[in-house]
C-alpha cells in the first residue's frame, strides 16, 4: 500500500476542531494508532475507560487496532511505523499529539460537566440571585458581600446592582472558594406607563454590547450628577474645581445624592455626609436612575443570550390581593422577550408566591428567587442574604430549565 497521507495529515493539522477517529482514513487510523496506544495505556483506568467508551473518539475496535499496530502484530507490512520515512513519522506524531490533546480536553470537559451535575443536584443548596453592593445603592463592598455569603452558607450568588456591573471587576480579584458567581444586573426599564426593574443573568462581561450599554448609562449618570452638583454650587456659592470633579468621577461607579454628600464631605464643606445633606442637598430633587426602553433592554439581552427575570412583581401594583394586573403585564413582557419572574422575593407574601409560582408554571415562564439584600448605611436591614421571608433560598425555588441553563454556563 502506497502512503498518500502526507497531504491529508497536513489537512488534519490545520483543522481547528478536535480530530475524531470517524473523520480519519483507515491508513491514518492505523498509523496514528501506534502512537496513540502508549498514551492510552499510561492514563488512569477511569480516563482510559472514558476514552474507549466514547464511541465518537476511540471505540473498542480502534483501541484493539492501536494495540495490535503498536505491538507490530498487524500483517500490513508497510503499514507499520518502522517502514515510514522520518518526515512521515514526524507528521504522524503531530497528528497523534493533536488527537491526544483533543481527547484530554474532551475528557476534562466531560468530567467538569459531571461535576456540575452533581453540584446542581443538591436542591437544598443555598442561593441568592438578587443582591446589591455599594457599587449601586447597597451598603457593603462586593468583597464583604462575598465574605458574608460564605459565612451564611450560600453556594450560588449573583450581584445585581442597579444599572452597573462594576462589582464584578472587584470580585475577579477576590478568592471565592466553592461559591458559584453568576453574572447579573438589575436594570431600570420603562414599559408602557410602568417603571420596572428587570434582572438580567448569564451575560459575558466582555461582550461589546454589554460594554457599550453600561458605558452609555455611566455617561448619563455622570451628566445628571453634574447637574445636581451645579445646582448646589450655585445655590450655596461653592467653588469646586474641575480637577476635583474628574477625580471623583474616576474613583466612583455610582452617582446619586449619597455620593454627592460624600463628595462635599471629602472636600471639607461638611464634617460628615449627614451634615452635607442637611446643609446642601436636603432640598435637591434627585433625578431618577437612567431608564431604558423595554425594546432597548430586550435587544441587549438577545445580543448577549441572557436570561431576563422581572424583579419583585408585586412592586408594580397597588392591590396586593389581585394579581390580574400583574399577570397581564408579565404576559405582555413575555411576548417581547421576558424569560421569567422572580417568584420568591421579600416583597411578596407567601400567598403571592404561591399564586405567582402557579402562574409561572402554567405560562411556560422561568421562576427564580432573591433576597434583594441592600444593607444600606443608617437603615435597619430586615433582609438577609440567602433568605426570603426568613426562609432559606434553595435551588428548589428555581425552575429546572433555569438551573440547566446555569449548569451549561458554569465555568468553574
Amino acid at each position: 500500500m502506497k502512503f498518500r497521507f502526507i497531504q491529508e495529515i497536513q489537512t488534519l493539522l490545520n483543522k481547528e476542531h478536535v480530530i475524531e477517529v470517524d473523520n480519519m482514513t483507515i491508513v491514518e487510523q492505523q498509523l496514528v494508532a501506534s502512537l496513540l496506544y502508549p498514551y492510552i495505556e499510561e492514563t488512569s483506568q477511569s480516563v482510559k475507560s472514558s476514552i474507549i467508551d466514547s464511541s465518537k473518539i476511540i471505540n473498542q475496535s480502534f483501541y484493539k487496532n492501536a494495540k495490535d499496530v503498536h505491538n507490530d502484530k498487524s500483517k500490513g507490512g508497510d503499514r507499520t511505523l518502522s517502514n515510514l520515512p522520518n518526515c512521515e513519522i514526524m507528521a504522524c506524531k503531530k497528528v497523534g499529539a493533536k488527537i491526544v490533546t483533543g481527547l484530554g480536553e474532551k475528557i476534562e470537559a466531560s468530567s467538569k460537566l459531571v461535576g456540575r451535575k452533581i453540584f446542581f443536584e443538591n436542591k437544598e443548596m443555598m442561593c441568592d440571585l438578587h443582591i446589591h453592593t455599594n457599587c449601586s445603592d447597597g451598603g457593603l463592598d462586593p468583597s464583604l458581600i462575598l465574605e458574608k455569603a460564605v459565612q451564611d452558607g450560600v453556594k450560588i450568588l449573583s450581584i445585581t446592582d442597579h444599572n452597573n456591573i462594576d462589582a464584578y471587576s472587584i470580585l475577579k480579584n477576590v478568592a471565592h472558594g466553592d461559591i458559584l458567581i453568576i453574572n447579573g444586573v438589575e436594570c431600570d426599564v420603562k414599559f408602557q406607563d410602568k417603571d420596572l426593574h428587570i434582572l438580567m443573568y448569564g451575560f459575558d462581561l466582555e461582550n461589546k454590547h454589554i460594554k457599550q450599554f453600561f458605558g452609555k448609562i455611566r455617561k448619563d449618570d455622570i451628566s445628571s450628577f453634574r447637574k445636581m452638583l451645579k445646582e448646589v454650587c450655585q445655590k450655596h456659592s461653592l467653588n469646586i474645581s474641575e480637577k476635583d470633579i474628574l477625580k471623583f468621577e474616576k474613583d466612583n461607579v455610582y452617582f446619586d445624592k449619597v455620593r454627592l454628600n460624600n463628595f462635599l464631605f471629602s472636600l471639607g464643606y461638611a464634617t460628615s455626609p449627614r451634615e452635607a445633606f442637611n446643609l446642601f442637598t436636603k432640598d435637591i430633587v434627585e433625578k431618577k436612575r437612567k431608564q431604558v426602553t423595554a425594546e432597548e433592554f430586550f435587544k441587549l439581552a438577545k445580543h448577549c443570550n441572557a436570561i431576563t427575570m422581572l424583579a419583585h412583581p408585586m412592586k408594580y401594583t397597588e392591590n396586593k390581593n389581585d394579581l390580574n394586573e400583574i399577570k397581564s403585564l408579565i404576559l405582555e413582557l413575555q411576548k417581547i422577550g421576558l424569560t421569567g419572574i422572580e417568584v420568591f422575593n421579600n416583597r411578596q407574601t407567601k400567598m403571592n408566591q404561591e399564586d405567582l409560582f402557579k402562574f409561572a408554571k402554567e405560562n411556560n415562564l422561568e421562576y427564580s428567587a432573591g433576597s434583594d439584600f441592600h444593607c444600606k448605611i443608617g437603615v435597619q436591614e430586615e433582609k438577609e442574604i440567602g433568605h426570603v421571608l426568613s426562609q432559606k433560598i434553595t435551588l428548589n425555588m428555581f425552575s429546572p430549565s433555569l438551573i440547566k441553563t446555569f449548569l451549561l454556563s458554569y465555568k468553574k
